[in-house]
């Protein structure tokens, strides 16, 4: 079993390699299938993680949000760090792993709107909410089956938005 430190070293040196390969691609128009967000396969659970950092605060977030193949939130939350951007993404990676895990899910998909597997701002909202939403907050929360209104408002046009017409 590999510590929480050997595992950030890793996801931060991968996060290395894989950012130079998605900043040669931003450089064009972006795939439609990398600004909306699209359901995982059925009975697979996507991640969603976003950092936000306030510098005024000293403070950063990690926030993540766990959907179903229907769209329907099975977890989120959001934790407070000292660290840098950088490090709060992975974080935030791992936490939403984790969570994922303690709640049984064992076909996971992770996408972020900085690396691991890309997915543009655009489609990447309701993580991007549970960070902004972290940042207003002191204490680290988790929620099971929902979210803070403004991530449930951003999941549920998510889901509107990628079922076929």
């Amino acid at each position: 079993m590999q510590s929480a430190e050997e595992i950030v070293t890793f996801i931060m040196r991968s996060f290395g390699l894989e950012y130079w390969g998605c900043a040669l691609n931003l450089k064009h128009p972006k795939p439609r299938s990398m600004i909306k967000w699209m359901p995982p396969p059925q009975e697979w659970v996507k991640i969603n993680v976003d950092a936000g950092i306030s510098v005024n605060k000293n403070h950063a977030v990690s926030g993540f949000i766990i959907r179903n193949d229907e769209g329907l939130i099975m977890g989120s939350g959001f934790k407070g760090h000292h660290l840098t951007r950088s490090v709060v993404e992975a974080l935030a990676f791992l936490h939403g792993l984790q969570f994922a895990l303690e709640m049984g899910f064992t076909k996971v998909i992770i996408e972020s709107d900085s690396r691991i597997q890309f997915i543009a701002r655009e489609g990447n909202r309701a993580a991007h909410a549970m960070a902004v939403e972290g940042l207003q907050n002191e204490a680290d929360f988790l929620w099971v089956e929902d979210a803070p209104l403004r991530v449930v408002e951003e999941a549920d046009a998510n889901r509107r938005y990628s079922q076929p017409l």
